[in-house]
C-alpha cells in the first residue's frame, strides 16, 4: 500500500502524463538522429 495521500498519487500521475519526455507524437522515436546532429554526424 502507498503510504502517499491517493491526491499525490494522482497529480504524480498526470505530471507524468504531461511531461514532455512522454514520448508521444511525430518526433517520438527519433532513433538517436539528436545524438548524430550534436555529434556532427548528420549536417546540412
Amino acid at each position: 500500500m502507498s503510504s502517499t495521500p491517493p491526491a499525490a498519487d494522482a497529480l504524480l500521475h498526470l505530471l507524468w502524463l504531461a511531461s514532455p519526455a512522454l514520448p508521444v507524437g511525430g518526433f517520438s522515436y527519433s532513433e538517436g538522429l539528436e545524438a548524430a546532429v550534436d555529434a556532427g554526424i548528420v549536417h546540412d
